[in-house]
């Protein structure tokens, strides 16, 4: 299957955009307590994996 356009014209949604408005950026929605309100992309596989963790 050729699913993936190789024409970067053709990708469409926000995947990498920067500047976007804060009221569009995701939610992340956890029990555990976070230290900073602005949790960072490269911050979310260690909160993953210590919610897992337990």
């Amino acid at each position: 299957m050729d699913v993936i356009p190789l024409d970067a014209t053709l990708i469409k949604g926000s995947h990498g955009s920067i500047n976007t408005p804060a009221e569009f950026h995701p939610v992340l929605i956890t029990d555990q307590k976070l230290n900073n309100s602005n949790v960072q992309a490269t911050e979310i596989h260690d909160l993953i994996w210590k919610a897992l963790k337990g």
